[in-house]
């Protein structure tokens, strides 16, 4: 399977098809049995991305988007019936990277959710962290906590290799 998408929704229908419609383009899509056990599934689960409902039994979905944006940097589709604009702009406000409103086409779901993850997996392949160092890939760059230098292009193929 390919990528790993962690689908935090309450209609069973829904999680179904979505479920199904996601397999077949080679996606792994791990759904939310248990409301009460949410923020730990967000946090154990290995997702290359979320797709959040709004409308939650327990607590609504912005609570949960706040709760990921201020410990993780998974990218996150909102896909609510809430479809004011208001609604929208707090969603992307608060750090969602999309929002759909349903109902949806699952083929605009699908561009969606490529096109999210190649921006966000193309700017993870520019920086490659280990512990507390980071190597900027795009400016040949080597950060620690108190630290930054520049590289020469032998130091930075050098070190590109060890970290790697």
């Amino acid at each position: 399977m390919g990528k790993r998408i962690l689908l935090i929704e309450d209609d069973v229908n829904l999680i179904k098809y979505i479920e199904q419609y996601l397999n077949a383009y080679d996606y792994l899509v791990e759904t939310i049995e248990d409301f009460n056990d949410i923020e730990k599934k967000i946090f154990e689960e290995k997702s290359d991305l979320i797709l959040l409902d709004i409308n939650l039994p327990r607590l609504d979905g912005f609570y949960f988007l706040k709760l990921i944006r201020k410990k993780l940097n998974i990218p996150v589709i909102i896909v609510s019936s809430r479809s004011e604009e208001a609604e929208q702009i707090r969603g992307i406000d608060l750090g969602a990277d999309d929002y759909i409103t349903k109902p949806f086409s699952m083929g605009i779901l699908l561009a969606k959710i490529n096109a999210v993850l190649r921006r966000t997996s193309s700017i993870k392949e520019n920086v490659i962290e280990v512990n507390t160092v980071k190597l900027y890939c795009e400016g040949m760059e080597l950060r620690t906590e108190n630290k930054s230098m520049s590289l020469s292009k032998n130091e930075y193929k050098l070190l590109k290799i060890f970290l790697d």
